[in-house]
């Protein structure tokens, strides 16, 4: 050994510091293990101390019996989720599909109620306000179903009350 070896590898407090920042995390020790990890842990450290003893051939034999426990695991889990799906799609096809096209049916019902008035105001007919009075009703069938499928009781019972000028003309005058 010489003598300078030893005062060449020593280094200074900053030149230490920039190398513990600088050098990259130990990837065989994660920052912070999750849940799953903290509980599969100790299950594949067990399993591993039960093979390490038995010869190759007996644990390749567990190979077979491995997959099918897995595949017994995702055939549960599938039909617990098929299970549950049904349930799921009744509700959307009972209750979400038909707010949903009962919501499209009310913005295209006003949108035609909205150009029978400017069309009414416009040719100073008093007949179109039938066509009015038609669009008017299609409009509350249409409320009258969003609130039969809404989730939200008070919300859609508050939007089958609100009068609107067109349908109410006496509200103005209040």
């Amino acid at each position: 050994m010489r003598a300078g070896a030893g005062a060449e590898t020593q280094k200074t407090p900053s030149e230490h510091a920039q190398e513990t920042v600088a050098s990259p995390p130990d990837p065989s020790r994660p920052a912070s293990p999750g849940p799953l990890m903290q509980l599969l842990a100790p299950m594949v450290r067990a399993w591993s101390h039960r093979l390490a003893g038995r010869p190759l051939r007996e644990r390749m034999r567990l190979l077979p019996i491995g997959a099918a426990v897995a595949l017994a695991a995702i055939f549960l889990v599938s039909v617990t989720l098929g299970v549950l799906d049904p349930r799921s799609l009744t509700r959307i096809q009972r209750d979400y599909y038909p707010a949903l096209r009962a919501g499209q049916d009310m913005r295209e019902t006003l949108t035609d109620l909205q150009n029978a008035l400017q069309n009414a105001a416009a040719t100073q007919d008093a007949n179109r306000l039938s066509e009015m009075d038609s669009l008017s009703s299609a409009f509350l069938a249409a409320a009258a179903e969003s609130r039969a499928h809404s989730d939200n009781g008070a919300r859609a019972e508050a939007m089958g009350y609100m009068p609107c000028d067109v349908c109410h003309p006496e509200v103005n005058s209040l």
